[in-house]
């Protein structure tokens, strides 16, 4: 059975730049096996970086221990808010699925009159 580990109390959460420096860390306090926390990203340009979370109990067992992700951060200007709601319909012999898609800024004011390219791949 998994339970929280008595063994750490910190979570260290960083972004790293490709050449492996610390850009950001955070150190969040796990009193339950759970937190959360926010890092601001304004002061960092847009590039790929990477992930890293860990305590310092994780870190006696070697770098496969360490969660790792690779992100990319980018500026978003004239931001989209996309609204989704999916039907799916199987009143005929094909399933179908009925999409409904509502496209607004970040404050909720619907776009109107633009071109919008979208893209339906099969298994994503």
């Amino acid at each position: 059975m998994l339970t929280p580990s008595a063994q750490s109390g910190l979570l260290y959460v960083e972004i790293d730049n490709a050449a492996n420096h610390n850009l950001k860390r955070i150190i969040l306090p796990i009193p339950a096996g759970v937190c959360w926390g926010g890092i601001p990203l304004n002061d960092i340009s847009q590039g790929s970086y990477i992930l890293r979370a860990y305590t310092n109990w994780m870190r006696n067992f070697g770098e496969d221990y360490i969660f790792k992700k690779s992100i990319y951060i980018t500026a978003l200007k004239n931001s989209t808010l996309v609204t989704a709601d999916f039907k799916l319909d199987t009143s005929s012999l094909k399933n179908n699925i009925q999409a409904s898609l509502f496209f607004s800024t970040l404050n909720k004011k619907p776009l109107a009159f633009k071109n919008i390219l979208l893209r339906v791949r099969n298994g994503f």
